[in-house]
């Protein structure tokens, strides 16, 4: 057990009054369900009361620990675990912000979750997109932050981004994940009817799916689609097709130009603010830490949806998502 005399900062959560510098991102952060980004950049998930967490919550700090458990106005109240961003672990019952009652050796399963994210904006001199690269980097560098729980991240954008690199990229994971690991694939890009556009050429969905079904991991594919354009006539077809199910999970967005998103000044893709947004901690539903991806997939979709007024909406290609699992930071606790 760590030592009681630890400074209190790092057991409390931002005493949380709505603020010029707080925001809230989903729900009712006042006086109800909500997900709030407190002025610390520390997020917050669950219930309040008076523009604190009352009840079951978490707090996800921006330095990578994070809190879950029950809570008395703002602060750990109750049965709760506190995750250090060094790898230890306080579990038991809580009062005042301070551990009370310790429970000894936690048990933990180190989390076990890979990425592969492709970005291209440059395809030819006159054909680029405006969001994809900058959407890709400010994932990539989410998934590699001290906070994420990704224990390997492989990134190809532009002129790398071809499809035999791909394929080096694909069986060097394949190598190593094993059947009990997540395979996250993210894509940001251009499309062509049922095709993905890689830097060299078209890839189409069917043959993406036969490249991953080689990495025994569970999988969820994350699409981000966009049609190029030359002037102001779109270089793809009209009709977008049907993208072809598998056994992998997919969750795609497709639309006929790049919708963009302004915060603080950061033009940033729709589905790819979401989509961060949900990864970090708020697509949390159940509190428990971890997201399943349907969680993802549903936070995602109402979120886009609501702000784009119903004009953007991912579409999901899978019958069932509860079956994969990521822990938003840090070990899932058993």
């Amino acid at each position: 057990m760590l030592m009681k005399q630890v400074f209190i900062t790092l057991f409390f959560c931002t005493i949380v009054t709505l603020t010029l510098f707080a925001q809230c991102v989903d729900g009712d952060c006042v006086n109800g369900k909500g997900v709030l980004i407190d002025r610390d950049n520390n997020m917050l998930a669950g219930e309040f009361i008076n523009g604190k967490l009352t009840g079951q919550g978490t707090c996800h700090y921006k330095w990578g620990a994070k809190y879950i458990g029950e809570w008395a106005n703002g602060s750990f109240e109750g049965q709760g675990i506190y995750f250090h961003a060094d790898g230890k672990i306080e579990k038991g019952a809580w009062k005042d912000g301070l551990i009370d009652k310790a429970e000894e050796n936690p048990i933990v399963v180190q989390p076990k979750v890979r990425a592969i994210i492709v970005g291209i904006s440059d395809y030819q001199s006159d054909q680029r997109l405006n969001y994809s690269v900058s959407d890709a980097n400010l994932l990539h560098q989410h998934l590699t932050s001290p906070s994420s729980n990704i224990i390997q991240t492989e990134f190809l954008k532009n002129e790398n981004a071809t499809i035999a690199n791909l394929d080096a990229t694909i069986k060097s994971i394949a190598n190593v994940a094993k059947s009990d690991e997540t395979l996250l694939f993210f894509f940001f890009g251009a499309y062509q009817e049922t095709s993905i556009k890689l830097v060299d050429g078209l890839l189409t969905m069917t043959d993406l799916q036969e490249k991953l079904s080689t990495i025994t991991a569970k999988k969820m594919t994350l699409l981000d689609l966009s049609l190029l354009k030359e002037g102001d006539v779109y270089m793809a077809s009209k009709s977008k097709g049907t993208l072809t199910k598998s056994d992998n999970y997919i969750v795609a967005l497709k639309k006929d130009d790049e919708s963009s998103i302004e915060k603080d000044g950061l033009r940033q893709g729709t589905f790819n603010y979401f989509l961060m947004q949900g990864l970090r901690g708020a697509a949390d539903k159940d509190l428990d830490g971890n997201l399943s991806a349907s969680e993802i997939y549903t936070y995602v979709n109402r979120k886009t949806k609501a702000y784009s007024s119903d004009h953007l909406a991912p579409e999901l290609l899978s019958d069932t998502l509860s079956e994969i699992v990521i822990p938003t930071q840090n070990p899932i606790q058993k």
